[in-house]
């Protein structure tokens, strides 16, 4: 593995990435670096048992990836244990028709877009990823980016018109550094609401994750105004770490974008 000790206006962040995956460690700015520039000169060959059990420390991405969830859509045979905040969602707003019409931006691995077409036998289901998705029957998919006109103008035609629902489940990789990862936050959400508005037809349904915290309640008040309701779902599916929630934004009203 590698590590990288930088400065921050909070202290410093410790970012190691090992085999596995990538977390970031907080240190306040009174704490002593030395210890961590031992450690890195050590290469001390356990360092999420170093940080927890030595240095006592907190750091991001500090869970279980797999939990109740994870096997069971391992179990279920879904991509992701996200399938299950779709789910949860559907079964306390009941948002999906058998014919329902659904677009999934930042649709990779698939997980929402399997629900979809659960939830929808009937209807044309649609995602679109940077990151290449593989096949699902009767799922449309496209690789590229959501704010490429030419590959939204080919979904809405392969659609054959716009979307009754239109959903996100995107989120940013977070740094570490809190003016940064919110600023990444609030863009996604200002993004998927720039999509939404060219592929979601009047009164229909928006679906987004969103983060708590930064300019998160001015972008949600203003998105108010395109909507008649917006409703918040905090689920039982996310995990007891995250601050994610999610809005339903119901009854759209169409604008020209």
């Amino acid at each position: 593995y590698k590590c990288t000790l930088v400065g921050c206006s909070n202290g410093h962040l410790l970012s190691i990435t090992d085999s596995r995956f990538p977390f970031i460690v907080s240190l306040p700015r009174n704490y002593d670096v030395k210890i961590v520039v031992t450690f890195l000169k050590e290469n001390h060959p356990n360092p999420l048992k170093f940080i927890k059990k030595t240095l006592k420390l907190p750091f991001m991405a500090n869970y279980d990836r797999k939990d109740t969830y994870y096997l069971k859509a391992k179990e279920e045979g879904y991509r992701s244990r996200a399938s299950y905040k779709l789910l949860e969602i559907n079964d306390k707003f009941k948002l999906f028709h058998k014919n329902s019409k659904v677009l999934d931006l930042g649709a990779w691995p698939g997980g929402w877009l399997q629900v979809a077409k659960k939830l929808s036998p009937q209807g044309f289901i649609a995602g679109i990823d940077l990151v290449e998705i593989e096949p699902i029957e009767g799922v449309y998919t496209v690789t590229g980016d959501a704010c490429d006109d030419e590959k939204i103008n080919d979904i809405l035609e392969k659609a054959g018109g716009k979307f009754d629902i239109v959903m996100s489940d995107m989120s940013s990789k977070l740094t570490g550094i809190r003016e940064a990862d919110q600023a990444a936050i609030c863009g996604i959400l200002e993004l998927a609401l720039f999509v939404m508005q060219k592929t979601l037809k009047q009164n229909g349904v928006f679906i987004a994750k969103v983060f708590k915290g930064g300019d998160i309640d001015k972008i949600i008040k203003e998105a108010r105004k395109l909507f008649g309701t917006i409703k918040r779902a905090e689920l039982n599916a996310t995990r007891k770490t995250s601050n994610e929630f999610y809005i339903i934004c119901l009854d759209y009203k169409a604008t020209n974008v």
